[in-house]
């Protein structure tokens, strides 16, 4: 099934298609019976979402930062896209094209890794330009990193970092892609080493 952006959603819209939850909050309404506020969010943009029906029950199935397929139905409040979600069920992370939430550069990805091999080629220190070539070389590593933009994954002060509070999916993609364990540097920031060493 082709994916639904979040963007393309117009008012009375069927919407059949997997989300990453932004932010799911329980609350009561005026009548006393519990409603769930969520914010979903694909690279396109986040949109509101309401399930007003089997709370209880919905609440156990998924949490914040989860993948989630959502059937609901599209409508406009108060000037503003909402979803009514009929039913939502949790999607494992290795069922995801994390590429519909990854945001995309206006330039080509080739552009951009031939700057990253000028770039590597004229680094001064041989043990450094070395160290890069090995990830230049490694395929799989060059498959996620050209996915990931520089919100996900940077490097500071010669290590990659990965803010504590990011969703347990871009920690995962970062740990993959140092092929090392979590860590805190001298940064006191968590980061990831390579082969049991600091890559610093």
């Amino acid at each position: 099934m082709a994916k639904q952006y979040v963007a393309d959603i117009k008012d009375r819209d069927i919407v059949n298609t997997v989300f990453l939850v932004k932010d799911k909050i329980m609350a009561m309404a005026k009548n006393g019976k519990p409603y769930m506020n969520l914010r979903f969010m694909d690279k396109s943009g986040d949109v509101d979402a309401k399930i007003w029906d089997n709370t209880d029950t919905l609440d156990k199935l998924f949490d914040k930062d989860d993948f989630v397929q959502v059937r609901g139905k599209a409508s406009v409040y108060m000037n503003k896209m909402q979803v009514v979600v009929s039913d939502i069920v949790k999607v494992p992370e290795d069922q995801v094209d994390l590429a519909h939430f990854l945001p995309e550069s206006p330039r080509g990805i080739s552009e951009m890794r031939q700057e990253l091999h000028e770039v590597v080629m004229a680094l001064a220190s041989p043990p450094l330009r070395r160290l890069m070539e090995l990830f230049l070389a490694d395929a799989d590593f060059m498959g996620l990193y050209c996915m990931a933009p520089a919100a996900i994954m940077f490097i500071w002060a010669g290590c990659w970092s990965i803010p504590w509070h990011w969703p347990s999916w871009q920690r995962r993609l970062c740990r993959f892609m140092g092929r090392g364990s979590m860590r805190t540097c001298s940064l006191s920031v968590p980061c990831c080493t390579m082969w049991g060493k600091s890559m610093r």
